[in-house]
C-alpha cells in the first residue's frame, strides 16, 4: 500500500485515506517504510492493528413520529443515529421511496454521530406508514 504526502509546518505528516494509491485492509496488521527527502531517512514503523467495524449504527429517540400519515400530510421527524465507540463513525444516513420528502444527515464534529431530519408532504401517489 503506497501514500505520498508533505510534510506539515511542524515537521509532522498525517496520512489520509485519499493519500493512498490502494484501499486500506478492512483488518489485519501492517507496517509502514517511511521515507524521508527521497529516502535520505528511512524509519520502520511499528505495527499498526486495523480492525473490522461489525457493529451497525444505532438509531434512538425518534422525535416527531406520528402513527400514521397519509396523503398530504407534512412529515417532521428527528433522528439521532450513533456509531459504537471506536466504531467507524457515521458517514451517512438517507432514505428512499417517497419522492416529496428530504432527508438531511447532520454530522458532528467527532463522526461518530448525527441527526438524520426527514421533511416533507407525503405524495399523493403514495403512502408512507
Amino acid at each position: 500500500v503506497l501514500a505520498e504526502k508533505m510534510a506539515n509546518l511542524d515537521g509532522t505528516v498525517t496520512f489520509e485515506e485519499s493519500d493512498y494509491t490502494n484501499p486500506l485492509p478492512n483488518n489485519g496488521v501492517i507496517r509502514a517504510i517511511t521515507y524521508y527527502e527521497d529516502s535520505v531517512q528511512s524509519n520502520f514503523s511499528n505495527s499498526i492493528n486495523v480492525g473490522l467495524d461489525t457493529t451497525p449504527p444505532t438509531f434512538s429517540n425518534v422525535r416527531g413520529l406520528q402513527d400514521k400519515y397519509y396523503r398530504g400530510d407534512n412529515v417532521n421527524i428527528s433522528i439521532p443515529v450513533s456509531d459504537n465507540a471506536y466504531g467507524s463513525g457515521v458517514e451517512d444516513a438517507s432514505i428512499t421511496g417517497n419522492s416529496g420528502l428530504q432527508a438531511v444527515f447532520n454530522r458532528d464534529a467527532s463522526g461518530d454521530a448525527g441527526t438524520l431530519v426527514i421533511t416533507g408532504t407525503i405524495s399523493n401517489d403514495v403512502t408512507w406508514n
